[in-house]
């Protein structure tokens, strides 16, 4: 409101400065003033209740609709438990890598991640437990992830990540990484010290092939590394702080 006074005040004051020099007639400047001040006050709550604030009013309800619009479509892309992208995210992020990755024939690689005898967790110690260490599992992951990378969850303990412009040995390289770090890593969930390990295979993508080819030989890819190895029982190896 004021800054409309004051604005309102200058505009009246310069006209009537113009319209006394077009005039000829003698300039008062303290007539001048209370003229531009009276008209300043007398016009300016109109202008403001009638017309700047309806606009005003009109502009916060816009951006406040812009703003849960983008809020509801980021929550229908993001797991709510771990804050990565969910099932229907992951899988649409990948269509659009392999769409790039076809038509400027680049590579790409996929890789899945499955924690290992991971309803232990949730038998043992409970739901509770088994959420938040979904959570940290998620953000060690993400600490060997690079920029242009995306994580998502794919089911109950199943992760997703593209790896674009990335062959199937340099996917490889990062894969081994994570599992280093998860080996190395001690999560303190809720008051006790667990351990995590997880399978992880990898694909290159294969021009021509569908979404569901490269899911289908990813999963088969993972199944075959739970063959090949031991997966100690989880539970056995969690120890209480």
């Amino acid at each position: 409101m004021l800054a409309i006074v004051l604005v309102v005040f200058i505009i009246e004051l310069v006209v009537m400065a113009a319209l006394t020099y077009w005039l000829g007639e003698v300039w008062r400047l303290r007539l001048a003033l209370l003229d531009a001040a009276f008209l300043a006050l007398l016009i300016a709550p109109p202008v403001y209740f009638l017309v700047l604030r309806p606009l005003r009013g009109e502009y916060e309800r816009r951006l406040e609709a812009q703003r849960k619009a983008q809020l509801s479509n980021r929550l229908a892309m993001t797991d709510p438990l771990t804050g990565v992208l969910n099932r229907r995210a992951i899988k649409a992020a990948l269509l659009e890598a392999m769409a790039h990755a076809e038509r400027y024939r680049r590579p790409l690689s996929l890789a899945m991640l499955d924690l290992d005898q991971f309803k232990q967790v949730n038998d043992h110690y409970g739901h509770s437990t088994g959420d938040e260490a979904l959570r940290l599992f998620v953000r060690v992951v993400q600490r060997r992830l690079r920029a242009p990378d995306r994580l998502g969850r794919f089911g109950g303990d199943e992760f997703l990540i593209l790896l674009p412009e990335t062959r199937l040995p340099d996917a490889r390289v990062l894969t081994t990484r994570i599992s280093e770090l998860l080996d190395d890593s001690e999560f303190d969930v809720l008051g006790r010290s667990l351990r995590l390990a997880a399978s992880i295979a990898e694909v290159e993508f294969e021009p021509g092939e569908s979404l569901e080819s490269i899911l289908e030989r990813v999963d088969r890819a993972l199944y075959r590394v739970k063959g090949n190895h031991s997966i100690p029982a989880v539970v056995g190896r969690f120890g209480r702080r």
